[in-house]
């Protein structure tokens, strides 16, 4: 399906692939599918919007939400028959015991960064401490702040944390009624058109590496693998 497209984002096939040429040529089969609004999530609205599902005999309705985390409740909910999100919800999920298949690696990423205020004296990562941080549990943003904490020694009780979508993290950091927030792009972008004056950025640093996942409820995947299929089709030679 995405043959040509540049390497900065891939599927990496767990289904199984199918040539396009041996796809079944029978009615589209209509489904939903919950995207991000995020970077690393571009290749599927890039095929929603050149008409590659079709191609694949899948009609697919593509529904936006401010975060992954917030598209995977949409596909556990029943609502969304295909998902994409960073790794980490998909973990979260499985461990609270959600049936969840990731049928394809979309792309890897290093998005997850850390915007704090200069003009509150947040010069360094210690100038954290003590400072209003807002994040948005179960993300992998999220996660890149655990691990931003342990690399520069600093204790979560030691930050007032506040949880945030990243919506309200642009605009509370404009209004200043916050510090700092960890979130992703275009989130960060955003912000930084809104306050550029005042924003220090801090990038992953190499401490995380993402990866933006293809999801479907188990019990629908293992119901309608052709679903799996034409969604992870590759184009024929």
């Amino acid at each position: 399906m995405f043959g040509g497209l540049p390497a900065a984002g891939c599927w990496v096939l767990l289904a199984g692939p199918v040539r396009a040429a041996d796809a079944p040529k029978d009615a589209p089969v209509k489904v939903v599918y919950a995207l991000p609004r995020t970077v690393p999530a571009v290749l599927p609205y890039v095929a929603l919007d050149k008409g590659f599902f079709r191609d694949e005999g899948l009609e697919v309705e593509g529904r936006m939400f401010s975060s992954g985390r917030e598209a995977l409740q949409a596909l556990l909910a029943g609502q969304a028959q295909l998902q994409s999100v960073s790794e980490t919800p998909v973990v979260h999920a499985i461990l609270q015991g959600n049936d969840i298949v990731t049928i394809a690696t979309v792309a890897r990423h290093r998005e997850a960064k850390l915007l704090a205020r200069k003009d509150r004296g947040i010069e360094r990562p210690a100038d954290l401490k003590g400072r209003r941080v807002a994040t948005l549990p179960g993300t992998n943003s999220d996660y890149f702040m655990d691990l931003f904490f342990e690399k520069h020694g600093i204790r979560r009780e030691k930050v007032k944390l506040a949880n945030l979508n990243p919506p309200e993290m642009v605009a509370a950091f404009a209004q200043g009624s916050i510090d700092a927030f960890f979130a992703w792009e275009p989130h960060v972008h955003y912000t930084m058109r809104k306050a550029p004056e005042v924003s220090r950025l801090f990038g992953p640093e190499g401490l995380y590496e993402g990866r933006t996942t293809l999801n479907m409820r188990g019990e629908v995947a293992r119901a309608r693998p052709e679903i799996a299929r034409r969604a992870t089709s590759t184009p024929a030679n």
